[in-house]
């Protein structure tokens, strides 16, 4: 699945980009960062996306350090969350909260994570995201190292969902779904175009293609 990420900090701009794509676009990733993990900060009222009025349903990338507050009572449009394995202590306290919510749950990773972070929370959690790039901005070029770090994690953990977040593009889209990923977060790649839907429809076209082809 292609998933636009929406990265904004006001939710009028937030509601503008899902309503420009929500007839192709059933789920749409909110970046939402406090500043204190990554370079620069975001929407963070997460309760306020009940207001948008739409069929597509949101799934939350939370780059903040206290993730278990954004996960104390169910948001109705949201159906996944993840946070950034960096919120450390919180990390756990975020998963029994979201998973006691009956949100699809999971951890974002980058290329400096080591696996034995990962290995503790495992069990617990329906996906990994890993970063490919730096995260806490949209447009940056492709971090290569996240490939051999999927290749590692699904080498251990074969069971687990993965899904890649940033620096996505035709160029590093087959090579990714090669590796056996399904989900492709993309932001700048359709947003920064000058017809964001019609870029949509030609990567969802050209992953349903190469999906043939591998």
């Amino acid at each position: 699945m292609i998933i636009p990420a929406i990265l904004e900090k006001d939710i009028i701009e937030i509601k503008n980009k899902v309503q420009m794509l929500q007839d192709e676009c059933s789920l749409f990733q909110i970046d939402v960062a406090d500043g204190s993990l990554v370079n620069g900060s975001t929407f963070l009222s997460v309760k306020s996306l009940d207001q948008i009025d739409t069929d597509s349903t949101f799934e939350l990338d939370l780059m903040v350090k206290n993730p278990q507050d954004y996960v104390k009572q169910r948001i109705l449009s949201v159906f996944k969350v993840c946070t950034y394995i960096k919120a450390n202590s919180n990390v756990e306290e975020f998963i029994k909260r979201a998973k006691s919510l009956d949100y699809i749950t999971g951890i974002s990773v980058d290329s400096l994570t080591d696996i034995s972070e990962i290995e503790k929370y495992i069990s617990d959690i329906d996906y990994i995201q890993f970063m490919g790039v730096e995260p806490g901005g949209q447009g940056r070029p492709f971090d290569k190292k996240i490939i051999n770090k999927v290749k590692e994690v699904k080498d251990l953990y074969s069971f687990i969902d993965i899904q890649i977040d940033g620096g996505v593009n035709f160029d590093t889209l087959l090579e990714l779904k090669k590796l056996g990923i399904k989900d492709f977060v993309i932001g700048s790649a359709i947003f920064a175009d000058t017809d964001p839907i019609n870029k949509y429809k030609k990567f969802k076209e050209f992953i349903n293609e190469q999906w043939f082809k591998i």
